[in-house]
């Protein structure tokens, strides 16, 4: 063997092994069939469902303009959630499908919660709001 074959081989002998593996690696764009079998397929919009409620509400506010509550929330077909403050891309307070949360003593008056389906890169707009509470305050059993 003289050296020119000696180096163009292995050459030959990569570019075939590349040729094979790009081969086997490809769609069976013929048939149509998907490469996907449809294991990642979102969730249509309608099969995600959600709920958020706050306890107590009406909180109740002896002094000052701020209470506190519990946020609960549990949401269904979604993959991810998230609970936002104020609006639907406010403030994170939570990001879990279920959960149950103590607020501070800072919850406004008309504060509101936006339980929020984030699934899929899904954007915090009004769209992807699966449910919302509002917190109000009162002055009942107030001395």
């Amino acid at each position: 063997m003289t050296k020119t074959q000696t180096t163009r081989n292995p050459i030959v002998l990569t570019l075939a092994l590349i040729l094979l593996l790009l081969c086997s690696c490809s769609d069976d764009k013929k048939s149509g069939a998907p490469a996907n079998t449809g294991a990642n397929k979102p969730v249509p919009a309608a099969a995600r469902r959600g709920s958020i409620r706050a306890n107590p509400n009406p909180v109740q506010v002896c002094t000052g303009n701020a209470g506190k509550t519990t946020i609960t929330w549990e949401a269904t077909g979604a993959k991810n959630i998230e609970i936002r403050i104020g609006s639907p891309d406010g403030p994170l307070f939570g990001s879990t499908l279920s959960g149950a949360w103590p607020t501070g003593d800072w919850v406004a008056d008309g504060q509101t919660f936006y339980l929020q389906d984030v699934s899929d890169g899904l954007l915090l707009t009004k769209e992807n709001t699966l449910a919302s509470v509002v917190i109000k305050h009162t002055k009942e059993g107030c001395k």
